[in-house]
Order: structure tokens, then sequence, then C-alpha cells
């Protein structure tokens, strides 16, 4: 009976351990070349599990850069890229020349999905989305995506 019970306990630890809010799903998909005609205008998020929305960031930037995007290395090199603008990115409060406008929907609450309401079409070229995000379970998630719209 105890080593039932001492399983059942460590079953239980490890899914609170790894419970937290982590991105299952974007539109569109991460490391995803889309040609500019099929452009989104929204960017959808589905998260494992709600995310506090008045305590999480969202910022979508555009990423310079003279990757190729044909070369076999360019997913890659785009995610080190992003990796590296993430901590100034979720620090900024006000948006730069680089920053993608958008109105987050729904704009409070909790949610496990939410949307990104562009306000302008995206044009050719790489893009960031950042984010740190406040799950229902009171953990601080940080991450990132990238995709590219090609010419």
């Amino acid at each position: 009976m105890t080593r039932r019970l001492l399983a059942l306990l460590i079953a239980v630890v490890a899914t609170l351990a790894g419970a937290h809010a982590h991105l299952a799903d974007s539109v569109p998909a991460a490391d995803s070349l889309t040609p500019f005609d099929q452009a989104p205008g929204v960017v959808t998020l589905r998260f494992t599990e709600g995310v506090e929305l008045a305590f999480s960031t969202f910022r979508l930037v555009r990423v310079e850069h003279e990757l190729d995007v044909e070369s076999d290395t360019f997913t890659m090199r785009l995610n080190a890229l992003a990796a590296q603008l993430m901590p100034d990115a979720l620090a900024r409060r006000d948006a730069e020349d680089i920053d993608v406008t958008f109105e987050l929907a729904p704009a409070r609450g909790t949610a496990d999905s939410l949307e990104l309401l562009l306000q302008e079409p995206l044009q050719p070229g790489s893009y960031a989305l950042f984010w740190r995000v406040l799950s229902v379970d009171s953990h601080v998630v940080e991450g990132f995506l990238v995709f590219t719209i090609l010419p």
C-alpha cells in the first residue's frame, strides 16, 4: 500500500511540475514560410493552459537580417537571432520602429487561446513573437516563435 501511495504521489508531483502554460500551437506555425498573398491578418496562439492576460506581455517584432531563406540553416539562425532579441523586446515599455501593432483578443481575463489582431498587413520579412505569460498555476513562462512572410 505504501509503495502505491508513493508512486501516486510521485506521479502527481511530476504532472504538476510540468503543468505550466507552454505554447501548444500557433497560426502561423513556428518556423513557417508563408507567401505574401497568404500573410495572416491575425496571429493565433494556443497555450496548454490558461494565461492571465493582465499579467502577460506579447511583442511582435520584425527581425532584420541578411540570412538566405533557401539555406538549410535559415530556421536555426533566425531562431538564434530571436533568442538574442528576446530579453530587450520583453523589457521595453514603448513600441519601437520594428514593432508590429496589434490588439489582443480577448483583451483581459484568462484564456488558453488568444489572437493578435494586426493593425496593418504583414510585409515580406521575418518576424518574432515574444511572450511572457503568467499561467493560471502562477508560474511565469517566457518564449518566442519565428515565422517568415515571403515576397
